[in-house]
């Protein structure tokens, strides 16, 4: 059926007030939108905010006026996306994006809408999320930092204070690490317990600074004494000291635990409230095990701290080793 004039008029009528509505509507956003044709990227509308913020661009070519250093179409141009494979209008395209010209961040919402003139056009939307950016970058940033400083934490909780040796809570980590791989190829495991005689005598007599450069001292020649990387030694607490000596037979545990004590020696460290000697000295207890199922890992401590408990007994300054079949007779 043929429309009469009067009918066109009205439908003209329609469309134009239906295309100044959508005008208001998008003057009145604060964002910035613009509509393109999506075969000459042509901008055909602006809305008063884009005029404001990015200038006049109706009639220029979106991604040469939009855009910096475009020499064609830009690569991350989201008409494609906006239309079906049979050439229907797809959902709108969300995404997030720095612009090149005014390194702003926007918010964007990419639809292909039909224009008044009927063709399919382009309208983006974007809501500048600078600020936003900036403040998520921060947060990112300070989380990145958090969790570098935890990682630094982690380290240091792992190291006594005093001496920069290995601390109580490695030597378990390390202990139960090194005792699962003996354990399952069958390796012996040995530990040399490690304490310093009459250091509180030391302590009271020279006073507590000199007492802890005495501790420094005395971690640094085990430290110096133990060259392999599966060997640690750390504080076990106050004046004791630990040394793990995975893969090692009794014998070389013992050799290393009398190197040690003749290393100290050697340092010659006055104490005069010593009831042995007029240096310091160390006692140590050496106790080798071959990791079994039905034993915890700290077993190999507490035989050590048997040894040790009989090296203090038998006079100081010696070393002793763990059997079970031992039964000294411990002097009065």
């Amino acid at each position: 059926m043929k429309r009469s004039p009067v009918e066109h008029k009205q439908n003209g009528n329609q469309v134009r007030e239906s295309h100044d509505s959508l005008i208001a509507i998008l003057d009145s956003l604060e964002a910035v939108v613009y509509v393109a044709d999506m075969d000459t990227y042509e901008v055909l509308f602006a809305n008063k905010y884009a005029h404001e913020h990015i200038g006049n661009i109706e009639g220029k070519i979106c991604w040469q006026s939009i855009q910096s250093d475009q020499s064609a179409p830009c690569s991350f141009c989201t008409n494609a996306k906006l239309l079906t494979s049979e050439g229907e209008i797809a959902e709108p395209y969300v995404w997030d994006f720095q612009n090149t010209v005014n390194s702003s961040w926007y918010h964007i919402v990419d639809r292909a809408i039909q224009w008044m003139d009927g063709r399919i056009v382009r309208i983006e939307i974007a809501f500048d999320i600078t600020e936003r950016k900036v403040l998520e970058n921060k947060l990112l940033e300070n989380e990145e930092k958090l969790i570098e400083a935890n990682k630094k934490l982690k380290v240091l909780s792992l190291f006594d204070g005093l001496t920069n040796i290995a601390n109580r809570r490695m030597l378990d980590d390390y202990l139960a690490k090194e005792w699962s791989r003996s354990l399952r190829w069958k390796h012996p495991f040995s530990a040399i317990m490690i304490d310093i005689d009459f250091f509180k005598q030391y302590n009271d007599c020279y006073g507590h600074l000199v007492g802890d450069d005495c501790l420094k001292r005395v971690a640094q020649v085990l430290i110096d004494v133990t060259k392999r990387p599966l060997d640690l030694v750390s504080r076990y607490g106050g004046e004791e000291f630990v040394i793990l000596l995975p893969e090692t037979e009794e014998v070389d545990a013992i050799r290393i635990a009398e190197e040690c004590c003749s290393k100290i020696i050697e340092q010659r460290i006055p104490h005069e409230k010593s009831l042995i000697s007029d240096i310091l000295t160390i006692s140590a207890g050496v106790s080798t095990l071959i990791p079994s199922s039905d034993v915890q890992p700290d077993k190999l401590l507490q035989t050590s701290d048997k040894a040790l408990y009989w090296a203090k007994e038998y006079g100081r300054n010696q070393v002793k080793s763990y059997k079970q079949e031992d039964k000294p007779v411990i002097s009065k």
